[in-house]
């Protein structure tokens, strides 16, 4: 999911992304989202996962990938945040869009990341989350019932082939379809 987030950002542009404060939750090993983010000259990205493995490895990824995203890179960075305490340890409102792929697997993750979202996210009309989560995974439907508790509004975006990215680069670089990997 996290590929087909990033697929829809580098084929929609968003104008809102130029000089925002970005930051991405549960991006595991690969901040490919905040990546086209800092690609798109937002001011600030910061690419978060609660796993300090996870972290790790995409600090090193991000390593590898400087050289790719050339100037885009000195605004982006990553760090490890626990969506349970980030009330703690990030200022409240300090992004201006908040980014997010497949992070909801239990009602209690929900719960979990639509605090999280609430305390990050500025409060201001301009402030966005673009998220991609499977409908059919535990705890999506309490994902949106906690949202909308926190009166936060959902619009379905139509991904187009962007949907499809993850199935596409597993053929592209495995040369098997998607039903012999999973």
């Amino acid at each position: 999911a996290g590929l087909v987030l990033a697929d829809w950002l580098a084929r929609n542009p968003l104008k809102e992304i130029v000089s925002s404060r970005v930051l991405e939750l549960g991006c595991g090993s690969a901040p490919l989202a905040s990546a086209v983010a800092a690609d798109q000259r937002a001011s600030l990205v910061v690419a978060t996962d609660g796993n300090s493995t996870a972290v790790r490895m995409a600090q090193a990824n991000l390593q590898h990938a400087r050289k790719r995203l050339g100037s885009a890179a000195h605004c982006l960075r990553v760090e490890q945040l626990d969506w349970d305490v980030a009330a703690d340890s990030t200022p409240k409102g300090a992004y201006d869009i908040v980014l997010f792929a497949d992070c909801v697997y239990t009602e209690a993750a929900a719960a979990s990341l639509s605090a999280c979202i609430d305390h990050c996210l500025e409060d201001s009309m301009q402030a966005q989350v673009y998220g991609v989560i499977p409908d059919l995974r535990v705890g999506a439907a309490e994902f949106c019932r906690e949202l909308q508790r926190r009166r936060f509004v959902a619009k379905e975006l139509d991904l187009g082939v962007s949907a499809n990215a993850d199935i596409s680069s597993v053929q592209g670089t495995d040369g098997c379809r998607r039903e012999e990997v999973v």
